[in-house]
């Protein structure tokens, strides 16, 4: 038995290497703190989810003011968020998408850039555990804006470079027929706007810098009363972007939920899904317990080996159905690991069923009283499938929701090569 278990955790170590940390999207997080100078948050939602942010001192003593941006940013495209998870750019692309908001860090299909922005200068207090909020009375609005550029790296002779490649001077070529005044004019108020949008970054960081002896207590200071900065405007993706200029001793709460509780909106339908495919099987398993009964007399351990794979349905998607139930009315996983447990007992729910259909159609219990040496032959083929099942559900519940990454593809190469030989197996 402890041989088995070590296999497992191999197995399980194996398929997790090189893939993200998270397995589902969370609703909430609870005391996130700051290990650089920003932090980042990445769901899908639905329109109408309201975000919900309060911040906290990590310890009680007196600090100097301090500025929090933060921006909620939509994007049509699930890919350019998954590159922010894997962490690899993640800093570099949350500059970007903060100090300029008409650039894409990289190419995307899409021409206007949605979000809504704002920010909040507080201090710590030597008294008390305080929360901050970083909206005042009137939650902002969401602005559209034309994408003027991509943001690539490009590597040199002297190592990689950020090159702006500004889509303006292809247009050009499209768009002989304007008038060149229109143009200019168009490009004087891109000008005018891009010093409208520093002179005010540089008088929020001006104010920020300022001594503790000539601040006063103003507006910027006001103490704020509700931890709602805003409302999704439109379903897709979204990350939320917290950025601090001084102190990082703080810890930060966030909630995420709408009309569907704290559950993303890609895997809402995964909760139905699952509930319905566990009446499903609970119709399976008190359907098959009657057939037992009706034929008692003349029952073959074969037919208890398929009550034990309709137990292993239902057990997997009570496990799977619990982890988003969890997440939907919490916002919180039951528990780290929960959808690989699951996924495990998939596998070898699975494994089970191919060895019984082996074992029926090499004729067991109609024409042969014992298998012999197919038995082993059998067993190989049920465990080598249970460990390729393994690699491959694993990895594909790891990844990220919507990766076109390769890897997931390779894997389960060798799983469907291995269904081919069982079928060719039983029909000959």
């Amino acid at each position: 038995m402890k041989r088995i278990f070590k296999l497992l955790y191999f197995v399980t170590y194996l398929a997790s290497l090189h893939v993200v940390k998270a397995v589902s999207h969370l609703g909430k997080w609870k005391d996130v703190k700051f290990e650089k100078d920003h932090l980042f948050f990445v769901k899908s939602m639905y329109k109408n989810t309201d975000i919900t942010v309060d911040v906290s001192c990590e310890k009680d003593e007196e600090t100097g003011p301090f500025v929090i941006e933060w921006m909620l940013r939509y994007s049509p495209c699930a890919q350019e968020y998954q590159v922010l998870e894997n962490g690899a750019e993640a800093s570099l692309m949350l500059k970007y998408y903060l100090d300029d908001t008409k650039k894409q860090y990289l190419p995307f299909n899409y021409s206007e850039v949605e979000f809504m922005r704002g920010s909040t200068t507080n201090k710590c207090k030597s008294h008390g555990n305080q929360k901050m909020y970083l909206v005042n009375d009137v939650l902002p609005s969401f602005k559209q804006e034309k994408i003027n550029g991509v943001q690539q790296k490009s590597s040199g002779s002297e190592g990689q470079k950020d090159t702006a490649i500004d889509t303006a001077d292809e247009d050009k070529q499209d768009e002989s027929a304007i008038d060149t005044a229109d143009k200019e004019k168009k490009d004087e108020s891109d000008v005018t706007e891009k010093k409208t949008d520093n002179a005010k970054r540089n008088k929020r960081l001006a104010t920020t810098n300022n001594t503790i002896e000539n601040i006063t207590v103003s507006t910027a200071l006001a103490p704020q009363h509700d931890a709602k900065i805003g409302t999704a405007w439109r379903s897709g993706y979204y990350v939320l972007i917290l950025r601090v200029n001084a102190s990082k001793n703080l810890k930060v709460n966030v909630e995420m939920k709408g009309r569907t509780g704290y559950i993303s909106a890609v895997e809402w339908p995964l909760l139905i899904f699952y509930g319905v495919m566990g009446l499903v099987y609970i119709i399976y398993g008190l359907v098959w317990i009657v057939l037992l009964a009706c034929n008692w007399r003349e029952l073959m351990r074969l037919q208890f080996w398929i009550g034990g794979v309709i137990v292993l349905g239902m057990l997997e998607k009570a496990v799977f159905y619990s982890e988003y139930q969890s997440i939907a009315n919490t916002g919180l996983s039951v528990a780290e690991g929960t959808l690989i447990i699951a996924e495990v007992i998939s596998c070898f729910k699975r494994a089970l069923a191919r060895m019984l259909i082996i074992i029926v159609s090499v004729g067991f219990g109609v024409v042969r009283p014992r298998l012999g040496p197919t038995f082993h032959k059998v067993l190989f083929v049920g465990g080598l499938y249970f460990i390729l099942a393994v690699v491959e559900g694993c990895m594909r519940t790891l990844k990220p929701k919507g990766d076109q990454s390769t890897d997931t593809a390779l894997a389960a190469l060798p799983l469907a090569l291995l269904d081919a030989a069982i079928c060719w197996w039983i029909s000959f």
